[in-house]
């Protein structure tokens, strides 16, 4: 079956972010590259077009990659999106993009995550599966204030202790059983993909991520290109060192993943040390110097008022890379979101962060976490926001307030809320006064 392909061109003189693709170019305002060329395996096994889809379309513990890949669900989801109609599943990318913020959709439709140039003719009538997005456990070395125990087992400890989620009894959760199990189900892939991306918890700190790379070397196929997510805070497991594996691939591109600088990024990825993750980043430039590095910074209620700050500090850290920046926009939790700023505090945010734009050109980048924050309010999430930062607070023993004093006045109580808290306070008092 073959597809009209009609582009769409950018107007004349229209900044746009190189890792984007031209909204709804080409196959219409629902399509998506992942569901053509690309499978991710989530932690646990559960199978999916993108890590951001809701739902799956089977689990790699029960189908084989191929069969998955030709699923009916996936056929049907492909079809959908060729008619124009957008799925409940992608609902996370379109919400973002109707808000004026950039999606994972955008980023795959560029390129980004896949390899290569993406053949219609190919691709549409006879898909082919190019890049795996493979999340091989939980495992992971921080518990970032974003995260939570699925993602993380570091998380694990606070969690029981806040109570915020329904916990399995064990904090691991692996995707495969054992190492010569991820080498099994992968294996048939692995002889012709053309891309990985190994995400987590922190996959550099997974054996079944080394046994990957060491079974492509066998394979000889080192021309695979290499992408990752990471916190680069460890770049060794016990005596594997990443950096001769990665020495022997032509193509690498690392994500290191970073919320702000030095206090402030210690505080909202816990466990972080920002002076090690400075000297990791130095330590890639020496050793691998053929790595794409950039940083990917996930925005949120957070950094969105130290963002430049941070972004001043990553290039002083890195000042042979130029700095390339990521920025992922946090869309749950709610009450983690930026729309939930007051206005007075958008307004100030969107300042900060257009002068930073001019000065550091990245219009293009900016623009969209501008318009993104401006679209909708949240306030309502406020108290939330409020509630859950201080309990997490008083679990770690921490102060955001002081860190990040950007954000002290939302974590200050109301006086209406105080006088009601009061209030409900000298009842109970009352209470077990007279009942005694």
């Amino acid at each position: 079956m073959e597809y009209a392909v009609q582009p769409v061109e950018a107007a004349a003189g229209e900044l746009r972010d190189p890792n984007v693709a031209p909204r709804n170019a080409g196959y219409g305002k629902a399509f998506c590259r992942a569901a053509f060329d690309s499978l991710h395996v989530a932690i646990g096994g559960s199978a999916k077009p993108c890590c951001e889809f809701k739902g799956e379309i089977g689990s790699l513990k029960e189908t084989s990659l191929e069969e998955l890949w030709h699923s009916e669900s996936l056929k049907d989801l492909r079809a959908k999106m060729l008619r124009g109609e957008r799925d409940a599943g992608c609902r996370k990318c379109y919400d973002a993009e109707d808000a004026g913020g950039v999606s994972l959709r955008d980023r795959y439709n560029a390129g980004d995550k896949l390899n290569g140039d993406f053949d219609e003719q190919t691709n549409l009538a006879d898909p082919v599966l190019r890049t795996l997005d493979i999340r091989f456990s939980n495992l992971c070395n921080l518990s970032c204030r974003t995260c939570g125990p699925d993602a993380s087992t570091k998380w694990y400890a606070d969690a029981k202790r806040l109570n915020w989620w329904k916990l399995d009894t064990h904090a691991l959760n692996e995707t495969f059983t054992s190492k010569s199990a991820a080498l099994e189900a992968l294996g048939p892939a692995l002889e012709t993909i053309e891309g990985i991306y190994f995400a987590g918890g922190e996959p550099l700190l997974h054996e079944g991520h080394y046994a990957v790379l060491q079974d492509l070397i066998d394979r000889g196929r080192t021309d695979v290109r290499l992408n990752y997510n990471s916190n680069l805070t460890e770049l060794r497991l016990g005596k594997l060192n990443v950096l001769p594996f990665w020495s022997k691939f032509r193509s690498i591109s690392i994500g290191a993943s970073i919320d702000g600088h030095q206090r402030q990024g210690e505080l909202i990825r816990e466990g972080l040390s920002w002076d090690k993750f400075a000297a990791n980043v130095a330590t890639l430039r020496q050793q691998c110097p053929h790595a794409d590095i950039y940083f990917a910074i996930t925005v949120s209620i957070f950094n969105i008022l130290s963002l430049p700050l941070l972004c001043q500090h990553l290039r002083a850290i890195d000042p042979a890379g130029s700095a390339q920046f990521r920025f992922n926009l946090l869309l749950e939790p709610d009450h983690y979101n930026i729309q939930l700023l007051p206005g007075y505090m958008k307004a100030d945010a969107a300042r900060r962060l257009a002068s930073f734009a001019e000065e550091f050109a990245l219009q293009a980048q900016i623009r969209p976490v501008i318009d993104y924050m401006m679209f909708e309010d949240r306030s309502d999430q406020i108290e939330r926001f409020r509630s859950n930062t201080l309990r997490l607070d008083e679990v770690r023993n921490q102060n955001t307030a002081k860190i990040i004093p950007e954000l002290a006045p939302l974590l200050r109580e109301s006086p209406p809320r105080k006088l009601k808290r009061l209030a409900k306070w000298r009842l109970r008092a009352l209470a077990q006064a007279l009942s005694r």
